[in-house]
């Protein structure tokens, strides 16, 4: 297949290029070519009154989350309490986590989204299901089943032995069931997570090789809340450091009130952070130290992290990312690295998506968009993030593969 085209397209976090009529070729659900002519036998799809950018990458979402958006709570934890755990209840009915599941991903891939790092619930069979629905629609997935065994509600608590053997049976039964499919071990965070849990957590991750995606340092109460439960430890990042959570395979959501040794565990281990402006600004968490982190030399993806995230839209996202830190601190091409390739680079997914690059996978998403009439790469990236309502989507191809 041959797409006639114009790309804008994330080089590194200071530059993107914006190329016009421009040929892509897709073989095997890969990018071959990236040509400025084609031979004039060739056929091609005429998409070149459409703006192409590589598919936005979510690094961090809640599935089991989605029919809670914008139902508001001052702080993290009533929140978590009243509203987030009653919800997650729901997904033990097979029925709802099928629907809720079949609406996440569709309307993931309507937003952009060709990739998201997702959080499912504490239900074996609603993330089962999860894996069924997401291995239909299409998309690249890092997911999980959500693990609690301490300090939560009675209907979302399991054994810890339950909860290992429960994960280990999914990741077993589901990561790299396709190219696109992974499983990432997920225990929610250390306050709902025994010391017993994440060691085991740690070793089944190292043994399968697969990822670990939680939560770290999202609001000042939950912090005072984890250290009185782990005295022995220092900080919250020595914690997950001590119980074996930190690898260059873990993802961590938010991470925002860090100490600069906090930082340097994060970076000598490798592990990567999912940026959640939205998630942040809605919770009354805090401000993310995006300029500490970076010269930390850590890895940064954006995020949703539905439900606190109140929406899908990555563009609306990377428009929040600005929003929420000081003057100065951002360009634009930053803004939508993050979103594409520097979440691919969170997530350990970067030699497979993220940009338009030959040999890399054909995830790719075709926007009719007045960026398209642009002559420079800050203005069609301005006008991609600042125009409301979204950029109307027109196609989606994830692995070569038309899915809108």
């Amino acid at each position: 297949m041959i797409i006639k085209t114009n790309i804008l397209n994330p080089i590194d976090i200071t530059e993107c290029e914006l190329r016009k009529e421009i040929y892509i070729t897709i073989e095997e659900g890969k990018i071959s070519s990236i040509s400025p002519t084609i031979e004039l036998s060739k056929d091609f799809v005429d998409y070149s009154n459409l703006l192409c950018l590589p598919g936005m990458i979510d690094s961090h979402t809640h599935l089991s989350q989605w029919h809670i958006r914008g139902k508001y709570r001052n702080n993290l934890l009533d929140w978590l309490n009243e509203i987030v755990f009653p919800e997650e209840k729901k997904s033990f009915d097979p029925l709802y986590a099928e629907q809720t599941a079949t609406d996440f991903f569709d309307k993931l891939i309507k937003s952009g989204t060709t990739t998201a790092g997702v959080y499912v619930s504490a239900s074996q069979t609603a993330t089962d299901i999860a894996f069924q629905k997401g291995n239909e629609s299409g998309m690249r997935l890092v997911m999980g089943q959500v693990m609690m065994d301490m300090n939560s509600p009675e209907y979302l608590c399991q054994k810890t032995d339950d909860s290992l053997r429960e994960a280990e049976e999914l990741c077993l039964k589901w990561n790299k069931k396709t190219e696109l499919l992974h499983y990432a071990f997920t225990p929610r965070f250390a306050i709902t997570c025994s010391r017993d849990l994440m060691s085991e957590v740690g070793t089944l991750a190292e043994k399968n090789k697969v990822r670990i995606q939680t939560h770290l340092s999202e609001n000042k109460a939950e912090i005072e809340q984890v250290l009185a439960l782990f005295p022995e430890c220092s900080s919250y990042t020595d914690i997950y450091n001590k119980y074996k959570i930190l690898s260059p395979l873990s993802i961590f959501g938010h991470a925002i009130h860090l100490s600069d040794t906090e930082l340097g565990l994060l970076r000598y281990s490798g592990s990567t952070i999912a940026h959640c402006p939205d998630s942040n600004f809605f919770l009354n968490s805090g401000q993310f130290p995006l300029g500490r982190i970076k010269k930390a030399g850590i890895d940064i993806g954006l995020a949703s992290d539905i439900a606190a995230g109140t929406t899908p839209d990555m563009f609306y996202h990377q428009r929040m990312m600005l929003y929420r830190q000081s003057a100065g601190v951002l360009k634009l091409p930053e803004l939508l690295y993050t979103a594409t390739l520097g979440s691919a680079k969170a997530l350990r997914l970067d030699s497979e998506t993220g940009s338009i690059e030959i040999g890399k996978s054909a995830d790719l998403i075709f926007i009719d968009s007045k960026a398209l009439d642009s002559e420079d790469v800050d203005s069609a990236i301005s006008e991609l993030i600042f125009l409301t309502p979204i950029p109307k989507i027109e196609k989606v191809f994830i692995a070569g593969k038309q899915l809108l």
